[in-house]
């Protein structure tokens, strides 16, 4: 199973405000999202990122995904269920539902819990982050706080309309890793 991390945050890693709103997150980020949704059929969300979206109005909302795979991981999964979503306690039954449904590959998309709990069991295979040219000084960080070095190998960079830049990575294990420390 593939997992792409893909994420948006402001140039100093905040993924949302303390209280969960991602308002200075543009349109843009929103569309490239539903492209990597599109490109995946599958998706992971943290519950407190499922709680934030779902009060969203109009088409910024992960209800307007069809014929998708809809994941929710919650450590406080007790009773959670909603039409079209799957809710389960871990990463790696979020995985296997994944692979259940026939899925190869899927998409994390936060929140920093999630994105942490999934980097720290190297579930991650590369990382997509668009970062977006505003700074919000406090809030959520893209990763919470690890405590984890993961290494990564850049892989390409583009320059997306409202002046987003998308990062891409691919995360480095083993031998991978070892030649890179050595260089």
């Amino acid at each position: 199973m593939k997992v792409q991390l893909y994420m948006a945050m402001s140039l100093d890693g905040v993924i949302a405000l303390p209280e969960g709103s991602e308002e200075f997150l543009s349109h843009q980020n929103w569309q490239t999202f539903c492209e990597a949704v599109a490109e995946h059929r599958c998706f992971v969300v943290g519950r407190k990122t499922f709680e934030a979206v779902s009060a969203w109005t109009g088409p910024y909302n992960f209800d307007s995904f069809h014929d998708v795979t809809k994941i929710v991981v919650s450590r406080k999964n007790t009773g959670m269920s909603k039409p079209g979503y799957n809710f389960v306690s871990s990463p790696e039954d979020a995985l296997r539902v994944a692979q259940t449904r026939g899925h190869s590959s899927l998409v994390v998309t936060g929140g920093g819990e999630l994105n942490n709990a999934f980097l720290q069991r190297d579930l991650v295979d590369n990382l997509v982050v668009n970062i977006e040219p505003v700074v919000v000084g406090a809030g959520i960080r893209l990763f919470g706080d690890t405590g984890t070095l993961v290494r990564l190998q850049f892989i390409d960079t583009k320059l997306l309309p409202e002046g987003i830049l998308q990062v891409r990575y691919a995360v480095m294990r083993g031998e991978q890793e070892r030649e890179a420390h050595r260089a």
